[in-house]
């Protein structure tokens, strides 16, 4: 296996930086198209139904997931349509 040259790790950290910009910039596109991505317990206590009600809805298709990596979420904009209406 070869070292890794300085030069070389110079150019990785710039990459990783360059990428970390671009991944920025595409959440923030979907936060503001699609509202906030929120954990399923987040998710849970802004409509105010159990977490099970999440998954509920997920498996009937009702909310879509989004998968960020190793992480799930849940689009606001799914979740405004399918919370109870609160009186």
């Amino acid at each position: 296996m070869s070292k890794l040259t300085e030069e070389t790790a110079k150019r990785l950290i710039i990459a990783i930086g360059d990428l970390q910009t671009i991944l920025s910039s595409v959440i923030t596109t979907v936060d503001e198209q699609y509202g906030p991505v929120m954990s399923v317990n987040e998710a849970a206590a802004y409509c105010g139904v159990a977490r099970q009600t999440i998954s509920d809805w997920v498996r009937k298709g009702k909310i879509r997931k989004v998968e960020r990596g190793f992480r799930v979420g849940f689009l606001q904009s799914d979740l405004d349509r399918c919370r109870p209406v609160r009186r």
